[in-house]
């Protein structure tokens, strides 16, 4: 685990309750996405900050494995991007079917994931 999960784990929640995988916000999925919430972008940190809260939740609750993380990301942004009616529950269906669908993950998916990944990366 990485010195960022840990934080994220540790960190206060800036006033909000922690992040549960099986309650995911549609407005925290936009943000985490890159897209902006009642006109205002999340900064980079902030949105892998919560996003790693989500995360962490999975791989506690067995729905993700810790190599899954990336994968796992670009899916918010296919979330975001797509903007299903109920983006928690269509997540997390894309997410559990995943193994006998792959989700439709773009170039734009998995390069937003792997910048937003790369540019947080916590050097020692």
């Amino acid at each position: 685990m990485n010195e960022l999960m840990i934080h994220s784990i540790t960190h206060d929640h800036e006033g909000r309750k922690p992040a549960r995988f099986d309650r995911i916000d549609p407005a925290e999925v936009r943000a985490i996405g890159g897209y902006a919430v009642n006109g205002r972008a999340w900064p980079p940190l902030r949105r892998l900050k919560v996003f790693d809260e989500y995360f962490e939740d999975a791989v506690r609750a067995g729905k993700a494995a810790p190599e899954e993380r990336q994968l796992l990301l670009s899916v918010f942004r296919l979330t975001a991007r797509t903007k299903p009616g109920n983006a928690g529950a269509w997540l997390r269906k894309v997410w559990s079917n995943r193994q006998v669908r792959a989700p439709s993950l773009t170039r734009d998916d998995r390069d937003y994931a792997a910048r937003l990944l790369q540019d947080c990366e916590v050097t020692p």
